[in-house]
This record gives C-alpha cells, sequence and structure tokens, in this order.
C-alpha cells in the first residue's frame, strides 16, 4: 500500500481517490471516513450502475461490500451490461444462477484499495486482472470510462465491459470417456432386462461419434477397431451379438483414452470395463426411480407393532447422489428393524441373478454394522428374507457381498438367484441410531 502511494502515482490520481486513500490510511479519520457512503450505497447513488447494483444484491453480496475493505471495485456501467447477449443479464439474475452470478461479480471485486498502474491483480473470484495504463486506462480489456469514486471502504472504477470468468479448457479425452461411460451405464441395464436393441442403438450412436468427431483423440488402433465394429453390424441380425460387438470396441475405446490420461484423471471403467455387471440403482434418477424401472419403499416394525422410527431421502453427498436412511432402531414391542426395499421384479417378473456372484454396493455411514436382505420366490411370508452383514464407514466404500455369505432367516432352503423378488438395505436386530447412505447398488459376476 505504501508503495502505491508514490509522489509519481498520487500525481497520476485523481483527487477523489486520493482522499479515499489518505483516508483509508489514517486511523484519526473516522469522521471524515463516515461521510462516504461504502461501496453497495454509493452504486445505488449513481444511474450508472442501476443494473449492478441490482445485481449485488440479487447475488446477496451487499453485506461483502458494505463491509470494513478495502475493496477496489470495477464497476461496469448499463451500456456494458447491455452489451451482452441478449437475455444474459436476465438468466443470471434467477435465484438457480446464483452461483453463477457470484462469480460473475467477483470477477470486478479486488480485496485492495488499488491505484491504478501497470500491475496484474487477483479478484475475489481468483480471475487474474491486468490494469494497463498505456493509452486509455484498461483493466482486462475493459476501459475505465470516468473518474474513480471514493467510498468509505474503497474505490470505484466505472468500466464499459463486463468481465467474464476464464473458461477452463474442455478435456476432450476426458469428455469422450464420460461420453463412452454413459452409454455403457445406459445400456447395460436394459441389455440385462431384455432390450437387447435398445443397448445396441446407444452403442452405435456413441461408436459413431467417436468415429465422426474424435479427431485425434482415439489411438489409429482404437480408431480402427470402433469403425471395423460398425462395419461388422451388418453381418448378424441378432440384437444380443450386435450390442456385444459394439461394447468390446467401446471398452477398447475407453481403455485408450485412459492409457493417454494423467494418473489423476483416471476414471472407474465403465461396467468395471468387463460388462459383468447388472446396475440396480445409481441413484441418478431424479423422480426416485432406480436402473430397473421400480421405486424404493421405505418399511419398519411399526406394521408389526414396533415403534422404531426411520426417515429416508434422496441426497447429494459430496457430489454423490445418494439414497439416505436414518432413524432410532428399538427392540420394544418385539420390534428392531427400519429399511429401504426395492422391488427387483419388472413386469411382473423375478430377477435372475443365477450368473452372478453377488451384491456390490458403494456405501458410506455412521460406522455402525448393516444388512442386505433378499426375497426370492421361496420367501413366502412376511418374515422369511436372506441376511447378509456389513459395516458402513463414516467415508464412501465399495462393498462386495457374494450371495453365498446371504444366510435364511426363518427358512431352511439355500438362497435361489434365479428368482429374486425384492432387496432392501436394513438397520436390525438391536438398538442404536441408525445413518447409513447408498450410492450405488448392483450385481457383478
Amino acid at each position: 500500500m505504501s508503495q502505491s502511494l508514490s509522489m509519481k502515482t498520487g500525481r497520476r490520481m485523481g483527487k477523489a481517490a486520493l482522499l479515499a486513500a489518505l483516508f483509508l490510511l489514517a486511523p484519526d479519520t473516522a469522521v471524515a471516513q463516515e461521510a462516504l457512503p461504502k461501496l453497495h450505497p454509493a452504486l445505488q447513488r449513481d444511474a450508472r450502475f442501476k443494473t449492478l447494483a441490482a445485481a449485488i444484491k440479487a447475488a446477496g453480496l451487499v453485506e461483502t461490500l458494505d463491509g470494513k475493505g478495502p475493496f477496489t471495485l470495477f464497476a461496469p456501467t448499463e451500456e456494458a451490461f447491455a452489451a451482452l447477449p441478449e437475455g444474459t443479464v436476465a438468466t443470471l439474475l434467477k435465484p438457480e444462477n446464483r452461483k453463477e452470478l457470484v462469480a460473475v461479480l467477483g470477477c470486478h471485486l479486488v480485496a485492495d484499495s488499488l491505484l491504478l498502474r501497470r500491475v496484474t491483480v487477483k479478484s475475489v473470484q481468483g480471475r487474474p486482472l491486468t490494469i494497463r495504463r498505456e493509452g486509455p486506462l484498461q483493466v482486462e480489456g475493459a476501459k475505465v470510462v470516468g473518474e474513480e469514486i471514493a467510498a468509505a471502504n474503497g474505490l470505484i472504477y466505472p468500466i464499459d465491459k463486463v468481465i467474464l470468468p476464464d473458461r477452463k479448457p474442455v478435456d476432450r479425452k476426458a469428455a469422450a470417456r464420460r461420453l463412452i461411460t454413459m452409454a455403457i451405464d445406459q445400456g447395460v441395464p436394459l441389455f440385462n432386462q431384455g432390450d437387447a436393441a435398445a443397448c445396441r442403438a446407444i452403442y452405435e450412436v456413441t461408436a459413431r461419434s467417436l468415429v465422426d468427431l474424435s479427431g485425434d483423440l482415439l489411438s489409429p488402433q482404437a480408431r480402427k477397431k470402433v469403425a471395423a465394429a460398425l462395419e461388422k453390424l451388418g453381418g448378424t441380425d441378432d440384437p444380443r451379438e450386435q450390442a456385444w460387438i459394439l461394447r468390446r470396441a467401446l471398452d477398447r475405446a475407453w481403455q485408450d483414452l485412459e492409457a493417454a490420461a494423467g494418473e489423476e484423471d483416471r476414471d472407474t471403467p465403465p461396467g468395471q470395463a468387463d460388462g459383468n455387471i447388472l446396475l440396480i440403482d445409481d441413484f441418478s434418477s431424479r423422480d426416485g426411480v432406480s436402473a430397473l424401472g421400480t421405486s424404493w419403499r421405505r418399511f419398519t416394525d411399526q406394521v408389526m407393532g414396533g415403534v422404531s422410527r426411520a426417515a429416508s431421502r434422496f441426497v447429494e453427498i459430496e457430489g454423490r447422489r445418494a439414497l439416505r436412511l436414518t432413524g432410532q432402531v428399538s427392540l420394544e414391542n418385539r420390534g428392531g428393524f427400519i429399511q429401504v426395499a426395492l422391488d427387483l421384479r419388472r413386469g411382473g417378473s423375478t430377477l435372475d441373478a443365477g450368473g452372478y456372484k453377488g451384491v456390490r454396493i458403494l456405501v458410506r455411514g455412521n460406522g455402525q454394522q448393516y444388512h442386505l436382505h433378499l426375497r426370492s420366490r421361496q420367501t413366502l411370508l412376511p418374515w422369511q428374507y436372506y441376511s447378509a452383514p456389513f459395516r458402513a464407514e463414516p467415508t464412501w466404500k465399495t462393498v462386495d457381498i457374494p450371495f453365498t455369505a446371504f444366510k435364511p432367516e426363518n427358512l431352511r432352503s439355500r438362497l435361489d438367484t434365479s428368482r429374486l423378488t425384492r432387496i432392501a438395505l436394513v438397520g436390525a436386530k438391536r438398538e442404536f441410531e441408525a445413518e447409513v447412505a447408498i450410492a450405488r447398488i448392483e450385481l457383478y459376476r
């Protein structure tokens, strides 16, 4: 700050800026500072900043700009906002776009009282701002179009352009990996539910996109394999075989893209990269419908006279969509369970899991033991089921539970995995506070 107040810089400054800077430096000028408005009231008094003042209010930043400071605000004028593409301002002012609006406004605010000279500073949003004095005074290409305005907690510089956040370059290889992963995540459930033609269609669109649009994204070998798979489709009319032809090519393309990625950018292979999974749910559906097309339901021992309490809801935890079950498990009145359950029957048919080894879940919780319950055509009575325990750690963990771990409860027969009817996430058998969330559930080979 002391360097900024050199004699040379002082001569270049406007009178208002010099006065404000002296106020900010002098601890015994509180009365003089109070005579000046703070940043947001100063904007409200000036017709040039009507849109900016409204945007600051919509973004919830009034308290920030009325804080102690010092700040420098590069203030776009009405003409600057009008120069944006039609509808941009109205869109930014919508409540659901508050995060984007805060980022834009943050590009115009510096947490210091600057006396402008050629320098690069960082905005509170993190965007570097280059200030140039050669010719018209400019900030990141925006011209300062009037005298600076002194405020009690900083300075305002009118500018003729809205400064936007830097856009990160698109990682095309990462985007291509995501495209393949999405196609497989959507195709696998369709294939396993008997709709191989729909699965084939998704894979084909993805494969053609990779060939037509990828440029140098794929290695020549991977590109050739995908192109050959598309040509090979004409050799069979069986949609199941066509789907597998395309799937093997997509796996090869994904592995090619993954090999080119840095270690920190690598992903979990789609479908475990070998197609040997059946997705039950990844909770990506906003209406709560599972990948099988059925919905989750909550039950407690109150249906049998117990007093356990439970709540369940779809939430987002650390960027993952999940189903969370919470509650109090009580053994009173011969009770003792809470659960969320999913019907595995689609169209009245049981789920044939005969070709799979077990259930894989991505789960986190409060460190307590929980159970997965399976029901099949063998479980005719409400108190009959197959149960397997697992522990829900405080961080996201993938847990594999083989079908051999499911023990019969209130029946003697072993689990017949070819006729499954329901799966449930359960807190049971002892009194405790339950908190468990599941972000993915699938069968694995």
